[in-house]
């Protein structure tokens, strides 16, 4: 934990139990939402204490099925927040043109696939095991 803060992985087990387990069996005060999905967005609200919050920091889908009586039943809030606006694009086009990057190697950023291998490419991006910052496929 760093700042009280406690990062949960939502595929290993249910996140509402790891939130009783590991923080306290009533949900949690804040839960920070950073996946984007109905379902984990859901289960972030589902894992706040009565009162708390659920703020999606992910980029959520058009629609959302969430349990409306917990929401207010519950006084739980779910906020919603900006994640970048047009400055923070502005200065990371400014930085990386500045050569932000130029001291990594290039298998450090792209990690190249062949079309054959396009189905590899997206799992190791979604499990995480990608050895570089993006995927590139290439024929």
């Amino acid at each position: 934990t760093a700042l009280g803060l406690v990062a949960f992985d939502p595929t290993s087990a249910p996140l509402a139990a790891m939130v009783a387990e590991h923080i306290r069996p009533e949900g949690a005060d804040v839960v920070f939402e950073a996946v984007g999905s109905g379902e984990t967005i859901a289960a972030a609200l589902a894992a706040t204490r009565k009162g708390g919050r659920c703020v999606i920091v992910g980029n959520a889908p058009a629609e959302l099925e969430l349990d409306g009586l917990a929401l207010q039943r519950g006084d739980r809030s779910l906020i919603g927040v900006l994640m970048y606006d047009l400055c923070d694009l502005t200065e990371a086009m400014r930085m990386l043109s500045g050569g932000l990057l130029a001291a990594l190697p290039e298998e450090s950023i792209v990690q190249p696939f062949t079309l054959e291998d396009v189905g590899v490419a997206f799992t190791t991006a979604k499990d995480g095991s990608l050895a570089a910052i993006r995927a590139v496929v290439r024929p």
